[in-house]
């Protein structure tokens, strides 16, 4: 009996252990159809366009209707929340996405 107990606190503590694991990975990163996050390591929130691909035309990215002043890659602070992205500024092809508060937010999907 005292062997079955102690195999069951020890199975116990393994699902509280993997439990946690989970709660952690979840709580540093995630994804959505627009693209990845992480946490950044100083609480601000930023904003990462990784490529352009497949938009060989596109001469400056626009976010929230202004010329994005960084690189493609390079990293450019944002406030948390809804944001629109855009190729040459055309309006009519803006694509939302949101940002959560406090991660460094890659943007890498283009399509529908």
């Amino acid at each position: 009996m005292i062997c079955q107990q102690q195999r069951f606190g020890s199975m116990g503590t393994i699902g509280i252990s993997a439990a946690l694991f989970v709660l952690l990975l979840l709580g540093c990163g995630g994804s959505d159809l627009r693209g990845k996050w992480s946490k950044s390591r100083d609480g601000n929130t930023y904003l990462v366009v990784d490529h352009v691909a497949g938009f060989g035309d596109c001469e400056r990215i626009w976010v929230d209707s202004r010329v994005w002043p960084y690189r493609e890659a390079e990293v450019g602070r944002v406030r948390p929340g809804n944001h629109t992205i855009a190729c040459n500024g055309e309006s009519r092809a803006d694509i939302s996405f949101s940002v959560p508060a406090g991660v460094i937010y890659h943007f890498n999907y283009w399509g529908p």
